[in-house]
């Protein structure tokens, strides 16, 4: 508090708390993989019951000729073109 200049105790204190809840929500605490087979003309597959969150979703063989790994990208807009299973 005295580097600070703070002389409220309380508020001091609060703003510790903020803080710590600010580095606790950006903490990965428990990071699990899943993974799924792809099957011809499905669009839709369950994910996880214990899923709390999807952080990356990848495909082998993405837009690569090497079998690798690669993220798909997320879209930032509704997608342009109807979905042919119209669900």
């Amino acid at each position: 508090m005295e580097r600070v200049g703070m002389t409220e105790t309380g508020r001091a204190i609060a703003y510790l708390k903020d803080g710590l809840e600010e580095i606790a929500m950006m903490e990965v605490l428990d990071d699990k993989v899943a993974k799924q087979d792809l099957r011809k003309d499905e669009t839709f597959y369950n994910y996880p019951i214990d899923a709390l969150s999807i952080t990356d979703i990848q495909v082998l063989g993405q837009n690569n000729s090497d079998s690798e790994y690669r993220s798909i990208p997320r879209l930032a807009y509704e997608p342009t073109f109807k979905d042919v299973d119209d669900v």
